[in-house]
C-alpha cells in the first residue's frame, strides 16, 4: 500500500493502484436497508425447523452467523422479511447496539436487526468493515433512552466516504483474509485451552506424570 499526501477525501493509506477522491455516500444510497420481524410465536409450527432466524443474541464477535439460537421451519421463514447471503446485519435496538456481522447464508431476523445489502456499485463486505469500524460512533447516536435505538431512517441516513467498487472490493479481500487469520488463531486457542484443561484435570487426579523430557502441546505449529 502507498501513501499519498492526505486530502479531504482521499486515505493515507491506500493500494497503489487506486487514486482520486472518495465520496461521501448514504448507507441507504449504497445498499437497500430493511428491518427483521418476528414470526408470531403463538404459532408453534413456525419454530424449530432448519432456518435462521437471527436476534442480538447470535452475534458474538463471530463475522458470519452460521448457527442461530432459535430456528424456523419454512412456513415461519416465509412470514419474515428474507434476507439475501452475505448481507450485513446491524443492530440498531436494545443495549447492544452496534454488534454487526454478515449472513452465512439466506435468513430472517428480529426487529432489533437492519439488514443492509449493497447494490450492484458497491460491496456488502466493504459495508461490514466500514460498519465494523464505525460502530461505537453510532452507538452514541441512540442516546440514553430507556431502549436504546436507531430507527431505520436515521440509520438509512448515515454517511460515509465510500471508494468506487474495485477498490472496495480490494480493501474488503485484504480485511476478509485478515479475519480469516484471526479465526485460525481463535480456533487453536481453542483447541490450546481444552487441550491445558485435559491435562490439568489428569495431573491433579494422578492420572499422568511427566517423565524425562517434557511433553509438546499439540497444535502449536
Amino acid at each position: 500500500m502507498s501513501q499519498p499526501a492526505n486530502t479531504k477525501h482521499i486515505p493515507s493509506l491506500r493500494f497503489p493502484e487506486f487514486s482520486g477522491e472518495w465520496e461521501e455516500k448514504k448507507l441507504g444510497d449504497v445498499s437497500t436497508i430493511i428491518t427483521g420481524s418476528t414470526p408470531s410465536t403463538a404459532i408453534s409450527e413456525y419454530y424449530g425447523g432448519e432456518k435462521l432466524f437471527v436476534s442480538p443474541v447470535d452475534i458474538q464477535g463471530n463475522r458470519y452467523v452460521k448457527t442461530t439460537k432459535t430456528t424456523l421451519t419454512f412456513s415461519g421463514f416465509n412470514q419474515g422479511r428474507k434476507v439475501s447471503k452475505d448481507s450485513v446485519l446491524f443492530v440498531c435496538i436494545g443495549s447492544t447496539i452496534g454488534k454487526v456481522a454478515q449472513a452465512y447464508k439466506e435468513c430472517i431476523t428480529n426487529q432489533q436487526i437492519n439488514s443492509l445489502t449493497a447494490n450492484s456499485n458497491n460491496e456488502n463486505n466493504f459495508i461490514f468493515s466500514l460498519l465494523e469500524l464505525k460502530a461505537p460512533k453510532i452507538r452514541l447516536l441512540a442516546g440514553e433512552q430507556a431502549v436504546p435505538q436507531i430507527n431505520k431512517s436515521d440509520f438509512s441516513k448515515l454517511s460515509f466516504l465510500f471508494p468506487k467498487q474495485k477498490e472496495q472490493t480490494k480493501i474488503a479481500a485484504f480485511l476478509s483474509s485478515v479475519d480469516t487469520k484471526i479465526d485460525q488463531l481463535s480456533q487453536k486457542k481453542s483447541l490450546l485451552e481444552h487441550y491445558k484443561k485435559g491435562v490439568m484435570q489428569q495431573i491433579f487426579s494422578q492420572q499422568i506424570r511427566f517423565k524425562g523430557k517434557r511433553p509438546t502441546a499439540p497444535y502449536l505449529i
